[in-house]
């Protein structure tokens, strides 16, 4: 037990410094970052070990997350993999391909499914990162996990201070870490202000989280810490102009009273002192608190209107240029999910399939990277394939909300409170992706597979009291 305890502690040490290095390099979502090669690279050696020291036991309590992560690779995988002519020439539109081939005088060859090969390889090295931090975590221990919350708080306090630096600072300073990014607007670790501003709006059900779990001579002062750092974060979304980010911190703020929980008790049949001191009730704030803090954040809402930094209220109300592509590329993301939707293009190939069908109209010195709708990619790029892995996950965390979410769940309160944290992160992320594409970070992919650990994970056996002295 006391080797098992020892390689929990390490792996939360390779998790925590991984989540840093993840953090500082991992704010962006195009394929030529210059820190990527360093992230992707520490990640592999991040899997390797935890994947060194993986055991039946923890395969079993994280079967249905690490079951959805192995489909997932593969699946991007066999969009790589050659397939003989008469296959991959008999899918839609490679006709301009047979003919690019004939020209060139190469005849007929393999080619894997995807239109973008190379694309789809930086997609499969993209998927390195949150791997490695859904293996890290399965190695933790309970009480290792119940301290993932108080973590991602700190990590994304950090990009919340780089973003107030940088409102105050020089908009083309050294605070901004990416050359294409959004100068002169608090992006944080990001690129992105969109990305920045859903992290924000994750940090009020952290809090509420880290609030709900800490032991009762603490929670007065976190109970304080988290009113106070609420109140932060609610003006500094405002002022990334993010639409997608005022919309989630909305969902966000209402979202906190899921994780009110109930008082639980194991029973007197308990044998692990372990178990029982995780069994502890988890604080359920009283409706007064609520419509205190309810009412602060509306106050804070209303002060920062007032004071003219309510940018992402005009951009709600007055459209950009960005927001009108969103709307003019549908006609051809029709055309092309007609076309692509059984098998899809290739994972990371819709810059270079939407090159060959952009229409003449739409050309502007600005180019689309992305179909600011990563449910639309997803589905364009992986086809039925794709949307049948989303299926799974829907059931998945379906069947999960029914059990956490029953007044007499079994459970103990910090797991269930953990897994409607989890829910809740998911929930934000989804919605942040139908108008963008936040888990094409680094940042959030590993953020989203921290999550379904905590949704999916299934409780471990209670070890004998001899076997925790």
């Amino acid at each position: 037990m006391m080797r098992a305890a020892n390689g929990q502690q390490r792996a939360w040490i390779a998790l925590v410094g991984l989540l840093i290095v993840i953090f500082l390099t991992g704010g962006g979502s195009r394929a030529d970052i210059s820190s990527l090669p360093l992230l992707r690279g520490l990640a592999a050696l991040a899997l390797w070990y935890g994947l060194w020291g993986f055991t039946k036991s923890d395969l079993r309590s994280h079967s249905s997350a690490l079951g959805l992560a192995g489909l997932t690779v593969l699946l991007v995988v066999s969009h790589i993999t050659p397939l003989p002519p008469s296959v991959w020439q008999a899918l839609p539109e490679r006709d301009l391909i047979v003919q690019i081939d004939t020209a060139a005088g190469l005849g007929d060859i393999w080619r894997p499914l995807s239109m973008d090969p190379v694309g789809t390889v930086n997609a499969l090295h993209a998927l390195i990162v949150p791997c490695a931090v859904m293996i890290l975590c399965t190695r933790l221990s309970d009480d290792q996990l119940d301290r993932l919350p108080g973590l991602l708080l700190v990590l994304a306090g950090a990009s919340a201070i780089i973003a107030v630096l940088q409102g105050l600072g020089d908009p083309n300073g050294p605070l901004y870490l990416y050359q294409v990014t959004n100068n002169g607007v608090p992006v944080g670790l990001f690129a992105n202000r969109n990305h920045q501003a859903v992290l924000m709006a994750i940090i009020l059900p952290l809090l509420a989280a880290w609030h709900a779990l800490a032991d009762p001579p603490s929670r007065g002062t976190r109970k304080y810490l988290s009113i106070g750092i609420a109140l932060f974060i609610i003006p500094l979304v405002l002022v990334t102009g993010s639409r997608a980010g005022l919309l989630t911190t909305v969902i966000a703020a209402i979202s906190v009273v899921l994780l009110v929980q109930r008082k639980t008790s194991t029973g007197p049949s308990a044998s692990s002192r372990q178990l029982i001191r995780r069994s502890r009730s988890v604080y359920v704030p009283s409706q007064a608190l609520i419509l205190a803090v309810a009412v602060l954040l509306v106050t804070v809402l209303a002060a920062t209107v007032i004071a003219g930094r309510d940018e992402a209220i005009d951009r709600l109300i007055n459209r950009d240029t960005a927001d009108e592509m969103r709307l003019l590329i549908l006609p051809t993301m029709k055309e092309l999910l007609a076309t692509h939707w059984l098998l899809g293009t290739g994972f990371g190939s819709f810059e270079a399939v939407y090159k060959v069908h952009e229409p003449d109209s739409l050309l502007f010195p600005t180019y689309m990277n992305h179909a600011h709708n990563d449910w639309l990619e997803l589905i364009l790029n992986g086809g039925v394939p794709a949307g049948g892995l989303v299926v799974v996950l829907a059931a998945m965390l379906l069947r999960r909300a029914v059990q956490v979410f029953k007044r007499d769940c079994a459970e103990t309160a910090h797991a269930v409170a953990l897994a409607r944290l989890g829910m809740i992160v998911i929930g934000l992320l989804l919605i942040a992706s139908i108008g963008d594409y936040p888990l094409r970070t680094p940042i959030m992919a590993s953020i989203f597979a921290i999550a379904l650990i905590l949704v999916l994970r299934k409780a471990r056996q209670p070890l004998p009291d001899h076997a925790t002295s």
